[in-house]
């Protein structure tokens, strides 16, 4: 138990999050599916993102999510389970991104 940190990097972009490795289900944890999507993301550029408005469903830690909005998206939307939403808000205001998730 307890919350440790990753740091997701590439492109010059990096989000660190706090993981609560399961103990709050699989929504507190970081998927391997996140990592391959941000560097897909990373390599599209970020000129890819300006003014688009993203929705994760199921965002989890919210690293995804975090990493789109700090590569320029308008607006990115993250929503979990309730149980979720403090680790997520949490991880938000840790990158610069306020607590409106």
């Amino acid at each position: 138990g307890g919350v440790r940190d990753f740091t997701l990097e590439a492109a010059g972009v990096s989000v660190t999050v706090g993981l609560a490795w399961r103990d709050k289900g699989t929504g507190s944890d970081l998927w391997d599916s996140s990592i391959v999507l941000a560097h897909y993301f990373a390599r599209r550029g970020a000129e890819e993102w300006k003014g688009k408005r993203v929705v994760e469903l199921g965002s989890g830690v919210g690293a995804l999510g975090l990493f789109v909005a700090k590569l320029g998206s308008e607006k990115c939307y993250l929503t979990d389970m309730p149980s979720c939403c403090d680790l997520l808000r949490e991880n938000s205001v840790r990158n610069g991104l306020g607590d409106g998730a």
